[in-house]
């Protein structure tokens, strides 16, 4: 299959998801070698993820030294750490079966969440350029709360159909990989 044709069964296989529909998971690769390459998916999105923190910062960013490098590789510790930890929780909970599919499907889920981070981050830029800190505000607390509530949501769509988990299994992993993000975006911050 193409990289085109293969980044297209992804993209259709994540907004099924987003749309709880389980035939997403039909549009995922979820052999073992579709599993490392799902990887590819949030590293070559990391990138755009930092570029969306620096446009949300303003128009004029006082960037120190090292900024980028360090968030990138903050990402790059975020995209391997949830997974690893998912190993002896996926055993725990008796869904270790579930796992490859439950991973590739979150991998996947990188890209519209990354789109729409951006989308985000583009609104900030253009609302603070315009309406200053009243405008970024706004902005934050109307598009950007709720923007968080869809993907809380979708991962724990995400959870309910790859893994197969009950309300609370789901809302449990998906709280840890929310708490774990946060964790590791605020020890990138702390170099600054």
């Amino acid at each position: 299959m193409s990289l085109t044709s293969t980044v297209a069964e992804g993209l259709r296989g994540a907004i099924l998801l987003f749309r709880q529909d389980a035939a997403g998971l039909g549009h995922f690769d979820l052999s073992i070698e579709g599993f490392w390459r799902s990887f590819l998916v949030p590293i070559l999105l990391s990138p755009l993820s930092v570029l969306a923190g620096l446009l949300a910062l303003g128009s004029e960013p006082d960037v120190p030294d090292g900024y980028l490098a360090i968030k990138m590789a903050g990402d790059l510790v975020s995209i391997a750490a949830f997974p690893i930890l998912m190993v002896p929780l996926a055993r725990i909970l008796g869904l270790g079966a579930a796992y490859v599919p439950y991973i590739v499907a979150g991998n996947w889920a990188a890209l519209p969440v990354t789109i729409a981070n951006l989308v985000l981050a583009l609104l900030m830029l253009s609302a603070g350029a315009s309406f200053g800190e009243a405008g970024l505000s706004v902005v934050s607390l109307f598009i950007g709360l709720p923007l968080l509530v869809l993907v809380l949501r979708y991962l724990f769509t995400i959870a309910r159909i790859a893994l197969g988990a009950g309300p609370g299994t789901a809302a449990g992993l998906t709280a840890v990989q929310f708490l774990l993000w946060v964790l590791i975006d605020q020890a990138t911050e702390g170099f600054f």
